[in-house]
Order: C-alpha cells, then sequence, then structure tokens
C-alpha cells in the first residue's frame, strides 16, 4: 500500500509535466499515463487516441483497482491525495455535502458515521482498497445511545483527518439529544474545485457504487440494524455490524503483582496447532504493516464491589469450598425444588486460582460460548476481581489463524479484543450480584455488554521496530494501531538503546521490547486510573442525559401539560424513574470516590531499574491522573446535588399541578351536577306539566264518555233517546248542579284510577334491584349443564386465562316458576378447569317479588343446592338469616310549598326516622349501595364482595327528585 501510494504521487508528477496547452482545455483533462494500483492488465473502454496519449470512454466501466492520474493544476495540489483511494473517498464527501452559495441557502454536511458505513460497503464492493477492523462506536438514535461494534475503516477516518488539515474538508461537531458528540464533514469550494478536475477514470466506478438506479445511496439506523437505500425503493441490509471471528488459541494469563498464590495457570502453548484447522469470517484481504511478537494482553475496566460485594462474590464462585468454581450462569432458577431445569448453551467454566475473602479474587475462566461453524477459539481468561473495582482480563496469544504467536498481526488482534471484550462482559455478568447487574445496567442504558474497556498490550517485539515518533507520524502504522488502542497520543523509546516502545493511546497502551513485562505494575496501575476515568466519564454522560430528561419534565409541567391528558402520568414516571437513577449514581460516585481515593501509588523509588524509566513514569503521570480523578469526583458530587434538587423542585410542582388539575375536575363535576340538577328542576317541572294535561285530558274524556252514554237529548234529531236514559237521567238532569256534580265526581275517580295506574307502571319499572355476590365455591358441573338447561339462556361467553377456562352465562328463569315472577336474571360466571364458581350477578325486580335481597339470594342458593349444583357444605346458608347492615344518612326535602321535611334514608331508600341512630356517613345517597354483613364470608370467602343497586321512584337520587333534595 505504500509502494502504490509513492508511486501514485510520481505519476501525477508525470502528468503535471506533460500537460497539454493552457488554451486547450479538453487536452488537459486527457490521461496523460493509464496507472494501476496492483499492475493491472490494461483495462476495457480505454483507447489510445492520434497523439498516443490513453483516454477513457465517460460510458464505459474500468476494471478494479484501476485509476486514472490526473493532472497537477487538476487537483490544484497533488499532495493533497495520497493514494487514488483518498481521491474516491474526497469525492465521496462531494456527493454528500455542498457548502453554502449564498445566505439564504442551507449548508449541506454529512455525518461521519454513515458515511464510514458508504465506505465498508465500498471496500467490499472493491470500490475502496482499505482494510476494516471492529471498533466499538457509541451511537445515538432517536434520543436513545447504544454501543455497537461496527467495521470501521481506520484508513477512511486517518485520509478524513488529512483533508481538514489541507483545507479540502471542513469538520463540524453537533451534540445529540442525549449529548453525545456527533462530527460531520462538508466539502470546501478548494475541496469542490479537486473533485470537479477528476477524470471519470477515478470517479466513475464510485459513481455507480453511489447513484443506484440515478438515487443516491442513504444511509440508515433501525434498532441494531444499518440499512443501506434510494428514494426509489432500493433496500439492502449491511453487514458493518457484523463482526469477523478468527480462529485462536489463547492461555491465562495475569501478571505477578495481582497474584497472591503460586497455583500455575493453564498453558495452551501445546494446542497452538488447532487455530490453525480452523475457518476465518474475514471477507477483505487485509494488508500488514506491523506484527507484534509473543503478545499478551489485559483489559481492564472499572465495577462498583466494596468488600461486602467481595465476600458475597467469594461465596458464589465456592472460593472457600473444597471444590472451587465450577459452572456459572446469570440464569434466574425459578423452580429451585423441581428435579430437571434447562439452560441455554455457552455456560462459564470458573477455577478458583487464589483468593483474600474482602480484598481480592484471582480466577481462571473457560469460555464455552458457542461459535460459527468452521470457528475454532481456544479460550481461556485469567480474572482478577478487587474490592476496590478493579477487574482486568487477562490472556496470552499462542495462535491466530495459521501464525502462531510469535508473529500477530493487528488486524488479527483487533478481531481478537472485540471476543475478549464481549465474552468478558458475559463471564463478568454471571457472577456479579443482581444489585451489581442493577447498577450497571443504568449507567449503560442496557448497552452493558458493549461497555467500554481499557486494552494493555504487551509484546516482545513489534517489527519494524523504528523510531518512536514513526508510529505517530506514519499513516500505515497509526491506522493499524488506532484498531487496536485507539488514536495514539504519546510514544517513546525507552530502556538499552532504546529497544523498549511505549505508545499511549486513547483506548489503551502498549509496551513492546525485552523489558516490557517488568513495567507490568506500571501497567496494571495506569490501566485501573484508565478504568476509573472511563467510569466517570459515563457518570458526566449519564447526569447530563437525566438533566435532560428532567427539562422535558419542565416543559411538560409548565408548557404541554394541558396538551396531552396523560401527560401528568408521564411526569409521574419520569420523576419515579429519575429518583431511583439518582440513588443508584449516588452509590456508584461514592464507591468510585473511595476507589481513587484509596489508590496508592508507588513511589519513585519503587520503579524498575531500567534506563529512561523517568520518561516512562512522567509520561503516564499517575499522579495527576489521580488528582484528576478526585477533582472530577467532587465536581460529579456537585452535578448531582443539584439534579437532585431539581428532582425535589419538579416533583413539588407535580404535586401543585396535580392539586390544581384535580380542583379543575371537582370545579367541572361541580359545574356538571350543577346543571345536572337545574335540568332535573326542568324535567320535574315538565313532568308535573305532562301529568295536568294528562288530568285534563282524562277529564275531557271522562265528560265525553258519560255524554255520549246518557245522550242528555243529543242522540240526533231524529232520535229518540232510550227509556232507560229518560227514566235514569232526565230526572237527575232536571235538578241544577246535580248533573255536573256527578260528572266531576267520576271524572275525578276516572283520573285517580289514571294517576294510580302510572305509579304502578313506574314503581315495577323502579323496582328493579342487582345483588352481586363474589362465591369461589366448588360445584358439580354435570348439575350446573342441567340446570342452566332448564332455564333460559340470553347469552354465554368464554376465554382462556393461563391455567383457566373462564364462561360467563346469562340466564333468566322460566315465568310458571317462583324466582321467574320476580323477573329473575342470572349472570353466572364460573372455571370450568377447575370446577369453581367464581360470581353471581342477580338481578330481579323486588316490587313483583316482594322480597328484600337477602330473602331472594337465600331462594337462588337453595335452588342451586336443590339442583345439586353445589354441595349444602359449602353453601353459606348462615348467611341468609342475618340481616345487613345498611347506613342511614339524614336528610331534608324541599317541598312545594318552600317548607323542610327531614328524612333518613334506610334499606331500601324509604324514609325511617325511627331507624336513625347515628349520623357517620354523610354521603349523599346514590343509585348503587354497599350492603354488607358480618356473614358475608360465609359465602364464599373472606373478601365477599356484596353490592346491591338499586332504583325507586320514591329515592332521592331519583332523577325526578333528584331537584329536591340537598344534603344537610
Amino acid at each position: 500500500m505504500p509502494k502504490a501510494n509513492e508511486a501514485f504521487k510520481e505519476k501525477l508528477k508525470a502528468a503535471a509535466k506533460a500537460k497539454a496547452p493552457a488554451d486547450d482545455r479538453s487536452a488537459r483533462r486527457r490521461v496523460s499515463r493509464q496507472t494501476s494500483v496492483r499492475d493491472l492488465d490494461e483495462p476495457s473502454g480505454v483507447n489510445a487516441d492520434s497523439t498516443g496519449v490513453l483516454s477513457v470512454a465517460l460510458n464505459s466501466k474500468p476494471a478494479a483497482g484501476v485509476v486514472q492520474a490526473v493532472e497537477s493544476e487538476q487537483l490544484d495540489l497533488p499532495t493533497d491525495l495520497a493514494s487514488p483511494d483518498e481521491a474516491r473517498l474526497l469525492f465521496m464527501i462531494y456527493c454528500y455535502s455542498k457548502p453554502a452559495q449564498g445566505p439564504e441557502e442551507k449548508e449541506l454536511c454529512c455525518r461521519m458515521l454513515p458515511l464510514l458505513v458508504l465506505v465498508y460497503e465500498a471496500i467490499l464492493e472493491k470500490v475502496l482498497d482499505f482494510d476494516y477492523a471492529p471498533v466499538c462506536k457509541l451511537v445515538s438514535n432517536n434520543g436513545l445511545s447504544m454501543r455497537m461494534w461496527m467495521n470501521i475503516c481506520q484508513d477512511a477516518v486517518s485520509s478524513f483527518d488529512r483533508f481538514v488539515l489541507a483545507g479540502l474538508v471542513s469538520r463540524m461537531s453537533l451534540l445529540t439529544e442525549d449529548q453525545q458528540v456527533v462530527h460531520a464533514l462538508q466539502i470546501t469550494p478548494k475541496g469542490v474545485s479537486v473533485c470537479e478536475a477528476m477524470t471519470p477514470a477515478v470517479t466513475l466506478q464510485l459513481r455507480e457504487f453511489l447513484y443506484h438506479g440515478r438515487k443516491l445511496l442513504q444511509i440508515a439506523l433501525e434498532g441494531y440494524t444499518w440499512y443501506v437505500f434510494t428514494e426509489d425503493g432500493f433496500q439492502k441490509e449491511s453487514s458493518v455490524t457484523d463482526t469477523e471471528d478468527v480462529s485462536y488459541v489463547s492461555s491465562p494469563y495475569l501478571p505477578n503483582c495481582l497474584r497472591m498464590g503460586t497455583t500455575p495457570m493453564l498453558d495452551n502453548a501445546k494446542r497452538a496447532h488447532e487455530s490453525a484447522s480452523g475457518e476465518t469470517a474475514i471477507q477483505d484481504e487485509l494488508s500488514e504493516a506491523l506484527y507484534l511478537m509473543n503478545v499478551h494482553v489485559l483489559v481492564a475496566e472499572y465495577v462498583p464491589v466494596g468488600e461486602n460485594q467481595m465476600i458475597g462474590m467469594n461465596e458464589r464462585l465456592g472460593s472457600l469450598d473444597r471444590c472451587k468454581g465450577g459452572m456459572f450462569t446469570a440464569t434466574v432458577d425459578r423452580s429451585p425444588t423441581d428435579t430437571q431445569f434447562n439452560v441455554a448453551t455457552g455456560l462459564t467454566n470458573v477455577r478458583v486460582l487464589d483468593f483474600e475473602n474482602i480484598r481480592c479474587v484471582n480466577v481462571e475462566a473457560e469460555i464455552n460460548y458457542p461459535e460459527d461453524d468452521g470457528i475454532v477459539q481456544v479460550e481461556y481468561f485469567g480474572i482478577h476481581i478487587s474490592s476496590a473495582g478493579s477487574v482486568f482480563y487477562g490472556l496470552r496469544v499462542d495462535a491466530v489463524e495459521d501464525r502462531m504467536g510469535d508473529r500477530t498481526s493487528l488486524d488479527h488482534l483487533s478481531r481478537v479484543l472485540v471476543d475478549i471484550h464481549q465474552d468478558s462482559s458475559r463471564i463478568l455478568h454471571d457472577v456479579l450480584s443482581d444489585f451489581q447487574r442493577q447498577m450497571l445496567d443504568i449507567l449503560h442504558r442496557g448497552e452493558t455488554a458493549n461497555r467500554p474497556k481499557f486494552n494493555i498490550v504487551i509484546a516482545d517485539e513489534i517489527v519494524p521496530f523504528e523510531d518512536a515518533q514513526s508510529y505517530v507520524q506514519k499513516s500505515e502504522f497509526a491506522n493499524e494501531l488506532r484498531q487496536v488502542i485507539g488514536d495514539t497520543q504519546l510514544a517513546l523509546c525507552f530502556g538499552p538503546a532504546n529497544k523498549n516502545l511505549l505508545l499511549v493511546a486513547k483506548d489503551g497502551i502498549l509496551i513492546c521490547g525485552p523489558q516490557a513485562k517488568i513495567l507490568e505494575q506500571i501497567a496494571v496501575l495506569h490501566g485501573a486510573l484508565q478504568s476509573r476515568s472511563t467510569f466517570l466519564g459515563q457518570l458526566f454522560v449519564r447526569l447530563f442525559i437525566l438533566d435532560s430528561r428532567l427539562k422535558s419534565v419542565r416543559r411538560l409541567i409548565y408548557r404541554d401539560l394541558k396538551k396531552d391528558p396523560e401527560n401528568p402520568g408521564k411526569i409521574r414516571l419520569i420523576l419515579n424513574a429519575a429518583s431511583r437513577d439518582i440513588n443508584f449514581i449516588q452509590q456508584m460516585l461514592e464507591a468510585v470516590t473511595v476507589s481513587v481515593r484509596s489508590t496508592v501509588l508507588p513511589s519513585r523509588g519503587d520503579a524498575p531499574d531500567i534506563q529512561g524509566i523517568e520518561k516512562v513514569l512522567e509520561a503516564l503521570d499517575s499522579d495527576m491522573v489521580q488528582r484528576s480523578l478526585i477533582l472530577r469526583c467532587k465536581d460529579l458530587s456537585k452535578l448531582m446535588h443539584g439534579l437532585s434538587s431539581t428532582i425535589l423542585t419538579l416533583t413539588g410542582a407535580s404535586d401543585i399541578v396535580n392539586r390544581t388539575q384535580m380542583d379543575q375536575v371537582v370545579t367541572g363535576i361541580h359545574d356538571n351536577f350543577s346543571r345536572l340538577v337545574d335540568a332535573s328542576k326542568n324535567e320535574e317541572r315538565s313532568s308535573r306539566s305532562l301529568q295536568v294535561i294528562e288530568v285534563v285530558v282524562a277529564g275531557s274524556l271522562c265528560f265525553f264518555l258519560i255524554d255520549r252514554i246518557f245522550g242528555c237529548g243529543d242522540f240526533g234529531p231524529n232520535i229518540d233517546p232510550p227509556t232507560w236514559v229518560i227514566e235514569t237521567a232526565y230526572p237527575i238532569v232536571k235538578i241544577p248542579a246535580v248533573w255536573f256534580l256527578l260528572n266531576l265526581a267520576a271524572t275525578a275517580v276516572f283520573c285517580l284510577l289514571l294517576i294510580r295506574f302510572s305509579d304502578h307502571l313506574k314503581n315495577s319499572a323502579n323496582g328493579v334491584c342487582m345483588i352481586r355476590r363474589t362465591l369461589n365455591i366448588k360445584y358439580n358441573s354435570k348439575a350446573l349443564r342441567q340446570e342452566i338447561g332448564r332455564k333460559i339462556v340470553v347469552s354465554s361467553t368464554s376465554f382462556k386465562q393461563s391455567s383457566r377456562v373462564i364462561h360467563t352465562v346469562m340466564y333468566e328463569e322460566p315465568t310458571f316458576s317462583e324466582l321467574g315472577r320476580a323477573g329473575v336474571q342470572t349472570e353466572l360466571i364460573y372455571d370450568s378447569a377447575h370446577e369453581f364458581l367464581l360470581k353471581a350477578n342477580i338481578q330481579y325486580n323486588q316490587t313483583m317479588s316482594g322480597l328484600n335481597d337477602q330473602e331472594l339470594f337465600k331462594k337462588w342458593v337453595q335452588r342451586m343446592v336443590e339442583s345439586g349444583v353445589v354441595d349444602s357444605k359449602d353453601a353459606p346458608m348462615r348467611l341468609q338469616a342475618e340481616k345487613p347492615r345498611v347506613r342511614l344518612t339524614r336528610y331534608h326535602k324541599t317541598t312545594t310549598d318552600g317548607s323542610n321535611e327531614e328524612s333518613t334514608v334506610g334499606k331500601h331508600g324509604q324514609d325511617d326516622d325511627k331507624a336513625v341512630k347515628s349520623e357517620k356517613d354523610d354521603k349523599p345517597p346514590s343509585l348503587s349501595k354497599n350492603v354488607t354483613g358480618d356473614s358475608g364470608a360465609s359465602l364464599l370467602s373472606d373478601d365477599t364482595d356484596s353490592t346491591r343497586d338499586h332504583v325507586f321512584g320514591d329515592s332521592p337520587s331519583s332523577p325526578s327528585n333528584m331537584g329536591a333534595w340537598h344534603r344537610k
């Protein structure tokens, strides 16, 4: 790759020397020389013109890897682009961004992460000749952050940086809703001129890749899956999140400074040949610039532990048992008394090496997680867990693919590290307590499996070994190192003849050389401090996310409360979750603060006696790191105190808003009730007017009938009245006013009978009562089917609820039976799976039956016993003999003449002044009354639900009388 880049630059210079005259613009765009990075044959579509210069037709498609050199004036600065792939990469940015041409036009930018997904897809399509490696990226989507492993091209990331430094691209940083930093790129006018000067041979294949069906490819994330799509309907799932497994063999490893015993660890060097028999999932051809010899890897992280949790962990690991360790899983046993159980494959076999009960434990773990077909992984970890929260996972790389441990490629090592990060999270998840898992879940918002860790790589030698600055300045070295330890921040050589190398990076450190193992203790201390720094960074982000959620609560309270009736419920849920989170975060902050303060740093006199060790200690500067961590803990404590106060303030404001809303609801209910009372008064006046009209019409009818029956000279001009009329009516008619008085009396009797009949119909309609009972008693299924078969079934439904089959049957009693004459309609709810009667709702007409609820229910129970549905032992017979207790309330009624009349609403809504003994309950009567008794438990269970609904014509809650009743 570097040689190809140098050849490309030389051909750029040659093209500049052979450029055409300045006035011939078409000739200046011709190709001076055909260039192939991989020395391919002459591609199709390339023809020689009359001058012997090769040109490429616009519609021809060049072969993969074939590019066309451009003149120096066309690229403005030829040295800005190190390779043809960088030229295509710049053109890709040019297609997705555009600088504003005026104040009214908006800037068009391209986000870097979707652009890297496009770069990965272009690599798979052989459009770009770059390498990629899995990297854990923090992705923000729909206001939520998630960590996912993505195949990122570090060559492209390095090229983006060079574009920014050269002025070809500008870089923009934004904040997401959850306070994550997102970078975006935009082509500059200088970059636009360079891209427009590129010849079709450079961009043709890229254009065909980007413009699918004349529409530009777009990138979108749904869940954990990236999609490549276009506006015309094309869509494809990207494999950018599919990390490529490699076959490897490893042995457990822990530095001596972490060990407390001499128990030897397992050595798998004799099994190194097994990795060569395995397969690889890598799709791309990897280019190798660096490799390491005899690699030892430590992965560090911080987890809140503490002394009590340490003791509990040792108990779970069986450190004090005769047979220490064993197979572990985080599966919760829901049936611990059953004989057998099933568990998913992929258990962890743990062997305890040494421990101190309240301080730490060292274990050796064998990973048995299932892998893809053909992948062979002999994976063993050494794990150190301390009460201070330091967790280290260590292994020695014995072989990767067909290479032994003395020649480990960084591309392969990056994929091995992915396995270490993922599997170590699963291992620790199995041994942590539920409380610790809950803390990590709150901190990482459910992304605990991909939480960040710090890498420590120790090797005997790095090949090629060069000056320290070469690993920072040379892009091919820096890109491969970035795959393992992140962006390199510092590099130095130390030791005899400067044969040892230290690289300090963002996500890890790399120590290489003959004396590398001597610096294990310094590396472990640095890893412990950096893991705490990462943990504090996660806490800081989590507090900002919590602050953002509290701001949304503030908006809901003060601005958007009335827009959605469900907002008060949302406010309560968010505040409850925020209170829970702040409590856990406070505990985590206290734990990490104690851990940082209790970290003992070795003095410089205790440092190893190696030439240049002072430079190493100065580069790592553990004292400064510890002081900065203490200051960060204090700052986080202030932020958390402010958020706690904010939660209290918002909780108080929420209570005030809830009370205000409750007042509004009560006011609305009062207004609605007042309108209902007014409507009831109007209805009462209308009813009285209608009753007067009925009486007048009835009187007129009565007068008409008497007149027609007795004639009184009105039988017609030629018809004489009958003899009985003359003998009976005429003598009375002749007496003044007697006949009229008789007519009035008959009319009064007729109207009185009509009013009585109307009241009878009204009372018959208003005498409907409902008895609701919760039974929960055993029944005979055969007898129940026979009993229901003798009834008039109105409706029947059934449904299955877990292990129960619930049936609901509504039936009416035959009219010839005693219960039928009472208009009894029963709704019976029972469980056919367990043969239990659950509930009975009995509706009857009290006016027609003349029975109260206890008497009627007694007859209903007797009927069920006689039919054999329930056993007499289970029937609650003593309930039927007891009288229910009815709450009495005194009310006064405003009569039509304006006087006040006191009464007491008693058992059936009738007035009974003698029944008044107390006025404890001042609730107004309603259409539903609770009738309870001491014997209610004997019917069904101890929580008998007995409710009786009454509708009476004389009840104060009747619509016709509601306006006249008021609470005293």
